[in-house]
């Protein structure tokens, strides 16, 4: 099979309609996925009653970074249905810092990425970003609409769900709870406290797989899915229009 026989069968056009649900990365941060999506199963999962195991609503899974690994897991428990959801909040239920990564402190600050962080704030307090990509979006939306045209592509309806409130106050709120090392090291670096930059904030939030934070972002998907119910309700409910996509960050 050539390359360009792979590339034209990806391109195809399904002949159902597809929901696909898109993750974020964001390491910590992304165990509010599994709070958005728990309520998703409670919402969506009594308007289909007829079904003897409501079955698991989306046919294609992408993510990113830490989005990536909760997508792995729920396609390995797509087959459960809905139940998926809850597993997967289970999953995120059961995780401590001690279980994703190991705070080496001496062998860190000698990290050349550290040194390289260092010499790049000026740029990341600019643009919140060591690599900006703004220019390429921008060139990617100057496309000639004849070139557009012929693409094998086609607009989808989006449903996108985000925090309501911030995440790294909420970090802030159970920076306690970390591990000790990780938690001198952050505050060494100014990403604690009343006093703490913002970018250093950001961090900590990456980093806090402890209990009560993890518990509080699910919390918090949860309320804001069911604060969108109806449109929830809707765009599972709707009639074919495209391809749909949940997007949650």
């Amino acid at each position: 099979m050539s390359l360009e026989t792979i590339i034209s069968y990806g391109l195809t056009r399904p002949d159902e309609n597809l929901t696909a649900l898109v993750l974020m990365g964001g390491g910590a941060r992304t165990a509010y996925q599994a709070g958005v999506l728990q309520a998703v199963a409670r919402i969506v999962g009594p308007h289909r009653e007829a079904e003897k195991e409501p079955r698991f609503p989306f046919k294609i899974l992408v993510g990113t970074s830490a989005g990536a690994l909760n997508a792995c897991y729920l396609a390995s428990r797509a087959s459960e249905g809905l139940a998926a959801f809850k597993q997967l909040a289970g999953f995120w239920a059961t995780l401590r810092s001690a279980q994703v990564y190991q705070l080496n402190v001496p062998g860190w600050i000698r990290s050349s990425r550290i040194a390289a962080a260092l010499f790049l704030s000026r740029q990341v307090r600019k643009q919140q970003a060591f690599l900006n990509d703004t220019p390429l979006v921008d060139t990617l939306r100057q496309m000639p609409c004849e070139v557009a045209a012929v693409m094998p592509y086609r607009s989808v309806d989006v449903l996108a769900i985000a925090p309501s409130q911030s995440l790294d106050a909420l970090a802030q709120a159970h920076a306690g709870e970390l591990p000790a090392a990780t938690y001198n090291a952050l505050a060494g670096l100014g990403a604690l406290g009343a006093r703490g930059s913002p970018s250093g904030a950001a961090l900590a939030s990456y980093l806090q797989f402890e209990p009560g934070f993890i518990k509080a972002l699910m919390a918090l998907g949860e309320r804001d899915a069911h604060a969108r119910k109806d449109e929830l309700m809707a765009f599972f409910g709707s009639a074919p229009s495209g391809e749909m996509l949940p997007k949650v960050p």
